[in-house]
């Protein structure tokens, strides 16, 4: 670890920092993204679950002499992955910082890129003794929804999402402040292309090897045939055929999508399920949050 002080706002590191911090395309393009806030950070730090995905800081700029010490104490109990110790951390003008990203409570920004180590769920992912729960996030665009998403899968511990079209970053500044951290604990499946979607489904039917029968669908959506999610010996009896069920979830002005629900009645078996209120919709995360619910309680029956 090595500890340099800045003293000059045209420093390179502070100008490149201030070049980057928003530039959603580049962090995205090279596998970067900031974490500027602490508590997110302190999560971060102290991950200790497998992913598919790696992580490694790359700088970390503060103000704070203390926040040096306790990362410089972190560094030194570190026994993780080496490649942690070449870390560089800045130290910079409070103001200058808090100028570069205009947030009046900033403590620190850390410069993090990540690896996707792999892109199918595989027995790891898996537990073949009971029926297994992935959430499909369909062209989610709001950060907000999407980093409070990520909240609710940790806490009813269903840890394996796939990432279909997505409209925003997850690794963004929002999608990070919503989730607290929560992302760096699950497992994140990206899906770019619709067309891809069927393809990693039967790539995952094959790594965990169970049959295509086994594997069910529940599109969250308000349809004519949409089964009320209060309805819990329907659910329950649909849920009781397979072996691994993925629940779609859709954008938050057009639903799921066309492509999509196209893909899924085609080739496997599914149910539409509601929740019945008096107003057209609800928010997605405030939807996965009662499906995780529900779901969660039939599972530990």
């Amino acid at each position: 670890m090595e500890i340099i002080k800045i003293d000059s706002k045209k420093n390179k590191n502070l100008t490149f920092l201030r070049k980057i911090k928003s530039d959603n395309k580049f962090l995205k393009e090279n596998n970067l993204f900031i974490i500027d806030d602490y508590l997110t950070f302190l999560e971060f730090l102290k991950k200790d679950k497998l992913t598919n995905i790696s992580y490694k800081i790359l700088k970390i700029f503060t103000y704070d002499y203390k926040i040096v010490d306790f990362i410089e104490d972190w560094v030194k109990d570190y026994k993780k992955d080496s490649k942690q110790l070449d870390l560089r951390v800045y130290l910079a003008n409070k103001e200058v910082l808090r100028d570069i990203f205009k947030v009046d409570n900033l403590k620190i920004a850390a410069l993090v890129s990540y690896k996707l180590e792999k892109n199918i769920i595989d027995l790891n992912d898996i537990k073949s003794d009971k029926l297994n729960y992935v959430i499909v996030l369909d062209e989610i665009e709001n950060p907000g929804n999407l980093g409070s998403i990520f909240r609710n899968a940790l806490a009813f511990g269903f840890n394996n999402l796939v990432l279909v079209n997505l409209k925003t970053n997850p690794f963004n500044s929002l999608s990070l402040r919503a989730s607290k951290g929560a992302l760096f604990y699950l497992n994140l499946y990206f899906i770019n292309e619709y067309s891809n979607f069927l393809d990693f489904v039967y790539k995952t039917i094959r790594n965990i090897n169970i049959d295509k029968k086994e594997v069910g669908f529940i599109l969250a959506q308000n349809q004519v045939d949409s089964i009320s999610i209060h309805n819990l010996n329907k659910i329950t009896d649909f849920l009781k055929r397979y072996k691994l069920v993925f629940i779609v979830f859709g954008n938050e002005e057009s639903g799921i999508s066309k492509n999509l629900k196209e893909v899924v009645f085609s080739e496997f078996d599914f149910i539409n399920v509601k929740i019945e209120i008096d107003i057209d919709s609800i928010n997605v995360s405030c939807a996965n949050a009662i499906f995780n619910f529900v779901f969660k309680y039939l599972f530990s029956k």
